[in-house]
């Protein structure tokens, strides 16, 4: 459907100087969005897409509201209506979705459902790392949130593993493809930290409230760690993880599910996925 003819949206016009281009595997994307605060919070979080060239975007997405909010606000705002809009070269805006309480569609940060991305690219729900001894060879973390994923891999990360992705795993068929967004750390996360990486991120990151708390954005290179050379990977270790009171791991393959505590538990986690790499010659 075309854009919205009512008043009280912030209309397009309004927002254009909050305009940025990220560039997103050769394909440049434009964000219009509603607020200056909008724009910053962005281009921290997307820093390594963000493109200067300005040239003509291949997907342009509006975000808009119908209130004088930040984007980040409205969303916890379930009074607030908040809209997205995809528009090609030559074509009419379209709506991709209004809610009020929770979207439904799946994020446009990658716009991976969207053409030329659709059919191609899928994303799922994971954290990933590169292995220190085989570079090419990835460790992908899946669970439900709260199972300690973030906790693992900033473990792994000190361990020596190069950084692929967090929160957001992109695949282009069955190659796993790096994603150098911020990582979401939640206040849990934050609790189970030793002190000096603990205070380094409340330094480096940028904090916004969710409804389970505080969620602390924050670069992976500004807490001293690498991100991975490779651009794709064919070879991992898959690793579920369930949240439990009592550690156990099951081994199959390049399947590992570790049923832990991440408080507790994270020297036996370690200990088990060396084990599973070294068991396929890693």
């Amino acid at each position: 459907m075309p854009y919205s003819t009512r008043q009280t949206f912030i209309s397009l016009h309004d927002h254009t100087g909050n305009a940025m281009y990220l560039r997103f595997w050769d394909v440049l994307v434009k964000l219009n969005l509603p607020t200056t605060e909008d724009s910053l919070h962005f281009r921290f979080q997307f820093r390594s897409f963000l493109d200067s060239t300005a040239d003509r975007p291949d997907i342009q997405l509006d975000f808009g509201v119908n209130a004088s909010l930040p984007w980040h606000q409205a969303l916890l705002n379930p009074a607030v209506e908040k809209t997205i809009y995809i528009s090609k070269p030559n074509s009419t805006p379209l709506l991709y979705e209004s809610w009020l309480e929770s979207s439904r569609l799946p994020t446009v940060l990658p716009p991976l459902w969207i053409a030329p991305f659709a059919g191609s690219f899928r994303a799922v729900h994971a954290a990933c790392a590169a292995t220190p001894s085989a570079p090419e060879v990835a460790v992908v973390l899946t669970g439900a949130s709260g199972t300690g994923k973030s906790s693992l891999l900033l473990a792994l990360l000190q361990l020596g593993y190069k950084y692929v992705s967090d929160d957001l795993l992109p695949l282009r068929g069955q190659q796993i493809l790096p994603y150098f967004r911020t990582m979401n750390i939640r206040d849990h996360t934050l609790r189970v930290l030793d002190e000096g990486l603990r205070q380094l991120v409340e330094e480096k990151s940028h904090a916004i409230l969710t409804p389970s708390g505080h969620t602390y954005l924050v670069h992976p290179e500004d807490l001293g760690f690498q991100y991975t050379k490779h651009r794709a990977f064919d070879h991992f270790l898959l690793v579920r993880l369930v949240k439990a009171g009592t550690y156990r791991s099951v081994s199959a393959g390049r399947k590992l599910e570790i049923a832990w505590d991440a408080l507790r538990h994270l020297p036996s986690a370690i200990r088990d996925i060396r084990d599973a790499l070294e068991k396929l010659g890693i």
